[in-house]
């Protein structure tokens, strides 16, 4: 069998387009976050944050950033600990609190009492 590809068939411009519309399909949500001006970003979340970032007052960044959904990007944010607040959506910013409140509620109040 043999394929003949058709004479104005773009390789480059099909690839791209397929790209974008991949994109597009993976990444179905939005977060809002804040993220330390030190936190180390890489990937969509840098990309996302370089083009839509700004800085509030404490040099923090907020940014609207692409999320596959609330399960990836609660596993991915959390990578990034105390470097970033998520602020929406609601369900994802609860879901990192009851994630961060598990180990705090099994080590007690540690860090609060300033036991040493």
């Amino acid at each position: 069998m043999r394929f003949e590809r058709p004479g104005d068939f773009d390789l480059a411009a099909y690839w791209t387009a397929y790209q974008r519309d991949f994109h597009d399909r993976l990444y179905r949500g939005e977060a809002l976050v804040r993220l330390s001006p030190g936190a180390e970003l890489t990937g969509p979340l840098a990309v996302a944050v370089a083009a839509s970032g700004r800085t509030d007052d404490d040099g923090w960044i907020h940014a609207t950033v692409p999320i596959e959904s609330v399960d990836h990007a609660h596993g991915e944010f959390l990578r990034l600990g105390t470097d970033v607040e998520v602020l929406e959506p609601p369900e994802l910013r609860e879901r990192i609190a009851r994630t961060a409140a598990e180990p705090a509620a099994k080590y007690g109040n540690f860090a609060v009492r300033g036991d040493h």
